[in-house]
């Protein structure tokens, strides 16, 4: 919902902290209102999917977990 500010934001150079976890998740109805729903939103999903809709030239997670892995659970993993 919030997609075109955060657009404008990153197109003026204006460093921009968005989707973090604690919202209400919403659908749109029949006639186009938002009404609150029951759903688990993966803040990291979303945040990836926010990235490559405005076609952000950096993403960044900060994270407070001891270790982060890449290809968790393959043979590749690391950490």
């Amino acid at each position: 919902m919030e997609r075109p500010t955060i657009q404008m934001l990153v197109e003026n150079d204006i460093i921009t902290i968005d989707v973090g976890g604690g919202w209400i998740p919403v659908i749109e109805d029949e006639n186009g209102q938002l009404k609150g729903c029951a759903a688990v939103i993966d803040k990291d999903h979303t945040s990836s999917l926010l990235v490559r809709n405005i076609k952000a030239n950096l993403f960044v997670i900060s994270t407070v977990v001891e270790k982060v892995y890449l290809n968790f659970n393959t043979e590749g993993c690391l950490f």
